[in-house]
């Protein structure tokens, strides 16, 4: 699992050519990407992204 930062692409990059400098095939699934840029991270290879954001909303903070 990998999350860039916001704008920066560079770590599903780094991800995806790690799995082929290890020898993974495609078979290996990468998990990248979040609400804010699963589109991104989808044409970079990812396979599992985590959305709950754009499901059930932003995270409601101010009860703590």
């Amino acid at each position: 699992m990998t999350i860039g930062a916001p704008g920066d692409m560079t770590a599903f990059d780094k991800l995806r050519s790690l799995r082929s400098l290890l020898g993974l095939g495609e078979e290996v699934g990468l998990s990248m990407g979040m609400s804010g840029d699963y589109r991104e991270a989808i044409e970079r290879g990812s396979t599992e992204v985590r959305c709950g954001s754009n499901i059930f909303g932003a995270r409601d903070y101010s009860q703590k």
